[in-house]
C-alpha cells in the first residue's frame, strides 16, 4: 500500500490540472459565444421555443440511449443483461454530465468488472471498442454530408477537404489497430520508440491502457459481428442526428438535415477536445460553428445549443438517476469510482 500512495498523489495533480484548464477554456467559449450574441434576440429564440419538438427530440435521444446500450450489451457478449448494461451505461453517462475528463468510461469500467471474466480490462477494451464504433460511425456520415452538399454552398469547399481528410485517416488507423491486434508486441515496441522523445507520457500507464483496448479489438475484423454493430451505429446517430433537427424545429425552420448531421459531427470532436463536465463550452461551440454555415444566425445557432444542450444533460441525469438507485448504488459510492479515473490501472477483477 505505502509503495502505491506516492505515485497516486502527482496522477491526482495532473488529473486537477487538466480539468481546470478545460474547464478554463469551457468558460472562454462560453464567454466569446455570449459576446457575439444579440441577448434580446437570444432571449426572444429561446421564448418562443414550442414544446413538441422538444419532446420528440427527447424521445429520440432517449431511444438512442436504449439503443447504446443494446449494442454494448452485444460487445459485452450477451451478458449480462440488458437492464444491467443500460443501467451502467445511463450511469456513466450522467457522471460525464457531472465530472470532467470522461469519468463516467472509468465508472462504466469498474460497474461492469464484476459480470466479466477477466474483469475491469476486458470491460475497459469493450467500452474502448464502443466509443470507437461511435467514432467510426461519425466519421462515415461527417464525410457522406460533405460529399452531399450542393457544389455552390459556401461551407462545401472546406468541408470537402476535411471529408477528404478523413477518408485518409479512417482507414490508415483502422489498419493500425489491425496491425496493434496482430503484432501486438512488436508493434508497442515500435510505439515506446517513437513516445520516448514526450517525456510527460507514461509509458507503463499507456501501454496498459493499449493493451486493454486491443484486448476487445476482435470484433472490428469480424465481418459476421462488426457489419451489425455498424448498422446499430448508424441507427443510433441518425436517431441523434433526428433529435437534432428537432430541437432546431422548436426555435426557428430548420436548415437542410445536413446542417443537423454536420452539429452532431462538431458536437462530437468538440466533446473529445475539451472534456468538459457535459460537454459545456464545447457542444454550444460546435453548434453555433455548424450551423453558421448553413447561414443561422449567432444568436439562434446559440439558443438551439442551449436549449439542446440543457435538454440532452437533463435527460442523461434523469435516466443516471434511474440507473443508480437501481444498481443500488449511493451517491458516495459512485463518487468514489469517479474519483478514482485516472489513478488507478483498471486491472482489477472486480468494483470495490
Amino acid at each position: 500500500m505505502e509503495s502505491t500512495t506516492p505515485s497516486l498523489r502527482p496522477r491526482s495533480r495532473t488529473a486537477i490540472l487538466k480539468a481546470a484548464i478545460f474547464l478554463v477554456v469551457a468558460c472562454g467559449i462560453i464567454i466569446a459565444l455570449f459576446s457575439l450574441t444579440d441577448l434580446s434576440r437570444l432571449a426572444a429564440s429561446l421564448a418562443q421555443a414550442r414544446p413538441g419538438p422538444i419532446l420528440a427530440a427527447a424521445l429520440l435521444q432517449a431511444l438512442a440511449s436504449a439503443l447504446r446500450a443494446e449494442r454494448l450489451r452485444r460487445i459485452l457478449g450477451g451478458s449480462p443483461s440488458f437492464g444491467r448494461v443500460f443501467h451502467i451505461a445511463n450511469t456513466g453517462n450522467m457522471v460525464n454530465c457531472l465530472i470532467p475528463l470522461r469519468a463516467g468510461e472509468f465508472c462504466m469500467t469498474f460497474l461492469l468488472a464484476g459480470n466479466l471474466k477477466h474483469g475491469a480490462s476486458e470491460a475497459l477494451s469493450k467500452i474502448f471498442v464502443d466509443r470507437l464504433l461511435d467514432l467510426m460511425t461519425v466519421t462515415l456520415l461527417f464525410i457522406a454530408t460533405a460529399l452531399s452538399l450542393p457544389g455552390d454552398a459556401a461551407a462545401a469547399p472546406g468541408l470537402r477537404g476535411a471529408a477528404a481528410i478523413c477518408a485518409v485517416i479512417l482507414p490508415a488507423a483502422w489498419l493500425l489497430l489491425f496491425l496493434l491486434s496482430r503484432f501486438q508486441t512488436p508493434m508497442l515496441r515500435l510505439l515506446k520508440l517513437l513516445a520516448s522523445p514526450f517525456r510527460f507520457l507514461s509509458w507503463d500507464t499507456l501501454e496498459g491502457r493499449i493493451r486493454s483496448g486491443i484486448a476487445g479489438l476482435g470484433v472490428l475484423f469480424q465481418p459476421r459481428e462488426l457489419f451489425p454493430l455498424l448498422l446499430r451505429s448508424l441507427l443510433i446517430w441518425a436517431l441523434i442526428a433526428a433529435s437534432y433537427h428537432f430541437g432546431m424545429a422548436a426555435l426557428f425552420p430548420p436548415p437542410a438535415f445536413q446542417a443537423a448531421i454536420l452539429a452532431m459531427c462538431l458536437t462530437v470532436v468538440g466533446l473529445m477536445a475539451v472534456a468538459a463536465p457535459a460537454g459545456i463550452g464545447a457542444v454550444h461551440g460546435a453548434i453555433v460553428l455548424a450551423l453558421s454555415l448553413f447561414g443561422v444566425p449567432v444568436d439562434q445557432g446559440l439558443a438551439f445549443a442551449l436549449l439542446y444542450h440543457a435538454l440532452v444533460t437533463a435527460l442523461n441525469v434523469a435516466l443516471g438517476l434511474v440507473g443508480t438507485h437501481a444498481l443500488g448504488l449511493r451517491p458516495g459510492r459512485l463518487l468514489r469510482l469517479s474519483a478514482r479515473h485516472g489513478e488507478d490501472a483498471p486491472d482489477e477483477a472486480s468494483p470495490r
